[in-house]
């Protein structure tokens, strides 16, 4: 509970009023609960022709944190022509420093092959964060609410 005194016209005011816990959180919070700005993986456009090699498609994951990503997991969709999902590989990247891109090999698609990319799994010690789920106690500061 925060007091504030108004003083008008001679007139003695006293107003109570509680913080405002989202003005005043906490930024490893605000971090944790917007994960998704900071930690990405894309390939923007990829569409296997059949020119490049199937076996040259690199996954890169960004993490735009200051903090070190111990394992990210992200799910490769391979989608046919029909949109129909051919198959779906887990790719593991681990060690991502902060402020930095690390890539990992995905599978080869065949000729006229989609990804869709997604992120399944992201630990981290440093950030004190596990996602999907962040925590399980509702008393832990960054509880993902």
């Amino acid at each position: 509970m925060k007091r504030t005194t108004i003083l008008l016209s001679g007139l003695c005011c006293l107003l109570m009023t509680s913080s405002c816990k989202k003005s005043h959180r906490d930024p490893l919070t605000e971090l944790r609960n917007n994960w998704y700005s900071f930690i990405l993986t894309e390939i923007p456009g990829y569409h296997f022709t059949g020119i490049e090699s199937p076996g040259s498609v690199v996954v890169p994951v960004t993490n735009n944190t200051d903090y070190t990503l111990d394992e990210v997991v992200v799910s490769v969709n391979y989608i046919g022509e029909a949109g129909n999902i051919h198959r779906s590989e887990q790719l593991k990247v681990f060690n991502i420093p902060p402020h930095s891109i690390k890539t990992i090999k995905a599978p080869s698609a065949p000729n006229g092959t989609d990804l869709d990319l997604e992120i399944r799994n992201i630990m981290s010690k440093q950030m004190q964060f596990i996602y999907p789920g962040s925590s399980t106690n509702a008393t832990d500061p960054y509880f993902f609410n």
